[in-house]
This record gives structure tokens, C-alpha cells and sequence, in this order.
């Protein structure tokens, strides 16, 4: 049995090299097309032993396509576009997928096929696609653009391999999007046929698709809307994305969050199983702070990425960060155990996501022994790899394990470059700012970077070390802002001028998150002067320091005078939740009633109030402030739980 590779081309000379050596182990001839290139393409699929033909462009692929069929002297055809290549570890499948779909008499082969960014190789979504067929006179292309594969005069039916062979495309990278200029190109064909067919679906919703090509968001959005009057299209999948692109274009254009929460809800009715709508609803939850409802909208979308009749999604490319996400969520709840089981899940997956180690890694130190976080993570990474111990170093410092980086640091080649800043964060973490100076020092002089100066300054600070401003101003004499920085540093206790805010904000937040500086007064002066209470409280509130944002808060709330309207209820909201995190239940529930009255529609104090009642015992209030919220969120799973709980 012979198989046939057919490509089309037009200046395809970065493309095709990579197309070609997937396929010529597999097939006896090689048919190129080439449209009207200028560039080496021809050149270079001569030079695979393909057999090139001349194609005059007449705006019409479907045409283009199906003259390279005639060309071809094979039982089947494997026809791919120049940016498409068979996965390396796929191509040994692809005779075998063909042979079975002789012997069943079937006419096409389902593969996965996975839009990739060129630059990083990751995963940008994912969808089903035939570009595996029997050569037969009935076996077509349709459409002037987006053209797909039918059988001209009866039903195909089709070989589902859709797990063994997948197919990377990367024409949808950011580099190929602004070459090709495709939005432009395929606008001029869809106008075109939308003429012959008013009222294809099809056709709109390519149209909308290639308007969000060239971020015109109004235009998309309109003829999105439009496809949805028809119900034409025979593409699996397709009135899924279509919702899915709906769901951007609402977003990009920033349309009120009860027309984009209807939208969501409109397509999980229509289409249940898909799960890319759960995940954006997990978004929404997420972004209204509604937690656990989004827990369970992602937990949702997750377990329906299993179901092989999902077309076309991009939950697959972002499964890993969703995952993360719940852990993260978690950790907001306080709910450990959870917590840590869902960041494992997320780096047995991807071990390099650094969000998941370094806040597993945070949590673990607030309960376990160092030698016993070790021994965990070394059933997650390899030990005895130098990458992997730096990367676990990293983690261990950023979060102020410091036994665990004495560990890691041990085996490690002491000659190894990215030891020399760890081992200065490393002095300065243990108490050592004289070391830490001459190590940031020299860091400095070899790099000259911010935040190599931010640890010299910061270690003559805590070291109190006998270097004056003026020695320093002569180290940074020609870098400005740092001059300045020090001058506000080691200088008088008169105010830090509006135009220095920044410069301080800067070093503040590498003292508190790099260098892990919490020590309320050492910090207090030098935000108090430059006016930054309630950026340094919402910044470790961010950071899940709470007992350190309090702090913040309450000297903001004491210094502050009269506060603006409108921030007055975030405030006070966060000011009781620092409290409820830090085991002073009764103060925070006063902060929170006085919150609720403040903001009877904010989301996150029924949630918190609820939790500290359950805890407590207190039935009659759950239930009283479960009823006053479900008037609010009557969509809520978490409250319709609740309620019917202690109901």
C-alpha cells in the first residue's frame, strides 16, 4: 500500500524543512505545490526528492488542494500544511493507523492536532482535524478558505486515532501571524463566499475568527453573534469555539460582568461536557473572588478534558495552570491539605512550574521538619541533578527555608554562577550582612543591577554597617535613581517626594519579598516618609502575610485621616480578614460586619463569615447570613451547599 504526502506552499522556506523530514520516512512520494514563491521553498523541496508543481493562485485553496491530489499515484494521502509536522514520536504509528483504516474500509483518519507557539514550543490549544484520507476520486476539498475534506457523494467515516498520532501546527505563532498577515488575506476569500452563502455559519464564524486575528474585537464579536442564527455547520466542535471566541471578544472589549457571566452560563446549558466554558467560569468565579465556587467551576472543566469527543480546546494546553490555580485558591482558604495535594498534582505534571513548587514549598515549611521537605521533594525531582537542586534552591530561598538551602547548597559546585546570588541571599537570609555585603558587592560590579545594588544597600541597613551615604553615593555615582535612593534611605526623616515614591516602593518590596525583611520597624520609618502604608499592607496581603499586613493597614487607618468613600470597604474587608487569618476572631468579626454593612454585595465577607460560623457553631447565623447572600448569588454552589446543609 502506497502513501502520498501532499503540501502547498507559498514562501514557505522556515516551514517546510521541518514538514518534509516528518513525513518522507513514511511515504513514497512527496507532492509540493507551490503557489508562487520567491524564496528558497522550491529550492528546498527539490532537495527532499519532492515532485514540485506550479499552481496560478486563484483564491481558492479548496482548488489548490485538490490539484495536488491529481498528482498524486498512492492509495492514501497524507496532506499537510507547511507548518504542520507529524510529532517525531507519532510517525512510527501513522502506517499502522492507515492499514487498519484499509482493512475496516473507512475512508479518513481523525488526528489530534496542536497549535504550538514556534518560539517556546508550548501548547496553545488543541482541536481534531483529518489530514489522513484515501486517495479516491470522491475525496475533495471544499471552501475557497478553510477549506476541509468531505466525500463528495456519501458520508465518510472515519479511523479515530486522535491519541496515538498528533500533528503540531505553528501558524498560529506570533511570528507567523504578523508575516502572513492572515486576517487580511482570509477576509478577502470569506467575503467572497459569504456573497454565495449568506447564511453559512461556517463562514461567519471564520470571519470572526480572523477579525480577532487582527484584534478588532467589535467586528468579531458581531459576526460571532450572527453565526449563532444558524445551525449549518457540520464541523465538530465549531459552535463550541464559536461561544469560546464570544467569551474573548467580551473580555477584550470589557463588557459588564453580567452580560459575560449569561454568556458562560448560555453555552454550559447548550453544551454541558465542553469544557473549556466550565474553566472560563472558574475564571469569573476567580476574578470575583467567588473561591470556592471556583474551585468547583475548574474542578469541573478538568475532569471533562478525559472526553475524547471534545473537539476543539484549549484546556488541554492550560490544564497544568489550572491545577495550579485550585492549589493557589486553596492556600487563600487555608485549606492545606488540598492545597499541597493539588500543587503535587500540578508539578507531576510540569516540574518546572515555579508558582507550584514555590508555594508548596511555603507551605510545607510552615509545618514539617527541613529533612523531611527534602525527602519529599526528592520524589518529585532528581537530586542528584544540578538543575534540578538550583531550581529547589531557588525555591527554598525565595521562601525563607533557609535549612533547606544549606542542604541543597552543599552538593552543589561551589564554582557554579547562579550560586553567587543565592549564596548572597543565602548570608543575608541567616543574619550574615557583612558576608552578604562583600558578596552583593561584588555581584554588583560584575552585573550592575538593581537589585545586586537593593542587597548592598539593604545589607548596610540591617547591618548597620559603618559605610556612610556618602561612601555608597561614590559606589553608585553614576546611577541616579540609586544615589537618590540612598539618600532617602540613610537620609533625614523628612517625607521621600512624590517623584522618589516609586524608586522606594522598589526596594521595599525587594527587602520584604526577596530578602524577607518583616520586622515591622525597620520598615515603618522609611514607608511612613514616602507615604506608602496601604501599598506595603496590600502588597503582603497580595504576598499572604497578613499579621504583616494588618500592620500596614492599621498604621494607614491611624495616620490616614479621612478616607475615601470608595476605598473604605476594600480596607475594612481585608482589615478583618488579616484579623480572622491571624486567630483574632473577635476583632475580625467586627471588621467584617461593619464591611457587609459597608458592601452587603461583597462576595468574600459572606464566605469568610459563614466559615468562622461553622467553625464556631453558631447555626442560626450560617444560616442567616447564608439566606441575606444567596439573595446576591443565587448561582452559587457554595451557598446553595451550605444553606441546604444547615437548613
Amino acid at each position: 500500500m502506497k502513501i502520498s504526502a501532499c503540501v502547498i506552499t507559498k514562501n514557505e522556506e522556515k516551514n517546510l524543512p521541518t514538514c518534509l523530514e516528518s513525513l518522507k520516512s513514511i511515504v513514497s512520494e512527496m507532492i509540493v505545490v507551490d503557489t508562487g514563491s520567491t524564496d528558497r521553498t522550491v529550492d528546498i523541496a527539490e532537495s527532499y526528492g519532492a515532485k514540485v508543481f506550479s499552481f496560478k493562485w486563484i483564491n481558492d485553496f479548496a482548488a489548490a488542494r485538490n490539484y495536488a491530489i491529481e498528482q498524486t499515484k498512492s492509495d492514501w494521502i497524507i496532506f499537510l500544511d507547511a507548518d504542520e509536522y507529524i510529532a517525531p514520536e507519532c510517525v512510527k504509528y501513522v502506517p499502522g493507523a492507515i492499514m487498519e483504516a484499509e482493512q475496516k474500509k473507512l475512508d479518513m483518519v481523525i488526528c489530534t492536532m496542536v497549535n504550538v507557539e514556534k518560539k517556546t514550543n508550548k501548547m496553545i490549544s488543541s482541536n481534531l482535524h483529518i489530514r489522513i484520507f484515501r486517495n479516491h476520486p470522491s475525496i475533495r476539498y471544499i471552501g475557497a478558505v478553510h477549506e476541509r475534506i468531505v466525500k463528495l457523494d456519501s458520508s465518510a467515516n472515519a479511523l479515530d486515532v486522535q491519541k496515538d498520532i498528533t500533528i503540531l501546527h505553528t501558524g498560529y505563532s506570533e511570528e507567523n501571524i504578523i508575516t502572513k498577515e492572515k486576517s487580511k488575506r482570509n477576509l478577502e476569500l470569506l467575503f467572497e463566499e459569504l456573497q454565495r452563502k449568506p447564511d453559512s455559519f461556517d463562514i461567519m464564524f471564520y470571519i470572526s475568527e480572523a477579525y480577532m486575528l487582527d484584534r478588532k474585537f467589535e467586528q468579531a464579536l458581531e459576526f460571532a453573534k450572527r453565526a449563532q442564527q444558524y445551525q449549518n455547520s457540520e464541523l465538530k466542535g465549531i459552535y463550541e469555539k464559536n461561544y469560546v471566541n464570544i467569551f474573548q471578544c467580551l473580555l477584550h472589549l470589557e463588557r459588564t460582568k453580567d452580560e459575560i457571566l449569561s454568556t458562560i452560563k448560555e453555552a454550559i446549558v447548550k453544551y454541558p461536557m465542553y469544557p473549556d466554558f466550565h474553566l472560563y467560569l472558574g475564571d469569573f468565579y476567580k476574578k470575583e473572588n467567588r473561591y470556592r465556587d471556583a474551585i468547583t467551576a475548574y474542578q469541573e472543566g478538568i475532569n471533562l478534558l478525559g472526553d475524547t469527543s471534545v473537539a476543539q480546546t484549549s484546556g488541554i494546553a492550560t490544564a497544568v495552570k489550572v491545577i495550579d490555580t485550585i492549589a493557589q485558591l486553596y492556600s487563600k482558604l487555608r485549606e492545606w491539605n488540598s492545597c499541597v495535594h493539588y500543587h503535587v498534582k500540578a508539578i507531576q505534571i510540569d516540574k518546572y512550574l515555579y508558582s507550584s513548587l514555590q508555594n508548596l514549598m511555603s507551605v510545607l515549611g510552615q509545618f514539617e521538619k527541613p529533612e523531611k521537605i527534602l525527602s519529599f521533594f526528592g520524589k518529585l525531582y532528581d537530586l542528584r541533578s544540578v538543575k534540578d537542586r538550583l531550581y529547589l534552591l531557588r525555591a527554598a530561598l525565595d521562601t525563607n527555608n533557609t535549612d533547606i538551602a544549606q542542604e541543597l547548597l552543599g552538593a552543589l559546585p561551589i564554582e557554579h554562577e547562579a550560586l553567587h546570588g543565592y549564596n548572597a541571599l543565602k548570608q543575608f537570609l541567616d543574619g550574615n550582612y557583612e558576608s552578604a555585603y562583600s558578596l552583593f558587592l561584588k555581584l554588583y560590579q560584575q552585573s550592575l543591577k538593581e537589585e545586586h545594588a537593593y542587597g548592598i544597600i539593604a545589607s548596610v541597613w540591617r547591618g548597620k554597617k559603618k559605610q556612610t551615604a556618602t561612601e555608597l553615593n561614590e559606589l553608585f555615582n553614576n546611577r541616579p535613581m540609586l544615589r537618590q535612593l540612598t539618600m532617602d534611605i540613610f537620609g533625614t526623616n523628612s517625607p521621600i517626594s512624590i517623584n522618589n515614591k516609586k524608586n522606594v516602593y522598589e526596594f521595599l518590596i525587594y527587602m520584604s519579598g526577596t530578602l524577607h525583611v518583616t520586622d515591622h520597624h525597620v520598615l515603618k520609618n522609611l514607608v511612613q516618609r514616602a507615604d506608602l502604608l496601604l501599598e506595603m499592607g496590600n502588597y503582603l496581603y497580595y504576598r499572604e502575610k497578613y499579621a504583616d499586613a494588618y500592620l500596614f493597614f492599621n498604621q494607614y487607618l491611624e495616620h490616614s485621616g479621612e478616607i475615601q468613600t470608595q476605598l473604605l470597604p476594600e480596607l475594612t474587608y481585608k482589615v478583618g480578614d488579616c484579623l480572622m487569618k491571624s486567630d483574632q476572631d473577635e476583632q475580625a468579626w467586627l471588621f467584617l460586619r461593619k464591611a457587609h454593612s459597608l458592601a452587603p454585595d461583597d462576595y468574600r465577607v459572606y464566605e469568610l463569615l459563614i466559615e468562622k460560623g461553622k467553625q464556631f457553631g453558631l447555626v442560626d447565623e450560617v444560616k442567616s447570613i447564608c439566606q441575606t447572600a444567596i439573595q446576591y448569588y443565587p448561582d452559587s454552589i457554595y451557598l446553595q451547599k451550605v444553606f441546604q446543609e444547615y437548613a
